[in-house]
């Protein structure tokens, strides 16, 4: 593997571009320690009542639309945001998906996935919160949680 900085006055923003002739293991390993540093402290504002929060998005499990709102629950809270969820869709980074049309779930805080013939639940450590994956999303899902 080579590894080879080009600097451009012209960007806006740091790039980082891997180019590879497949994703390996060593790739795959590349591209989630490089998005984990670049997310670590990424949040973004979450309402409760009067106040407003910034919680790092590593502690959000979900994001749940009910009735008009958007709910971002953590283990023990929950908030709202203002963002809708096709917008949050592109805000979060990679670790977070779409699980149903009314929900967003961090893939690395699942610790259980059931599976029926409706949908799926996906259950979190250390809490009675569960959120429900359609059978569209479903099978994405599984397939991401094997890569992780």
């Amino acid at each position: 593997m080579k590894i080879r900085l080009e600097i451009a006055d012209d960007l806006k923003e740091p790039e980082i571009i891997i180019r590879s002739t497949e994703m390996n293991e060593a790739t795959a390993q590349l591209v989630s320690t490089l998005s984990d540093y670049l997310q670590k402290d990424a949040s973004i504002p979450l309402y409760k009542e009067a106040t407003v929060y910034y919680l790092p998005l590593k502690e959000i499990l979900f994001f749940e639309t009910e009735g008009k709102e958007i709910q971002a629950h953590t283990l023990s809270n929950v908030f709202q945001t203002k963002h809708k969820l096709y917008e949050l869709e592109k805000l979060l980074p990679w670790y977070f998906m779409r699980i149903s049309k009314s929900a967003i779930v961090n893939t690395q805080a699942i610790y259980a996935m059931t599976y029926s013939l409706r949908a799926c639940t996906i259950a979190f450590k250390d809490t009675h919160k569960q959120v429900y994956a359609s059978r569209y999303y479903y099978k994405a899902l599984k397939e991401r949680l094997e890569k992780r």
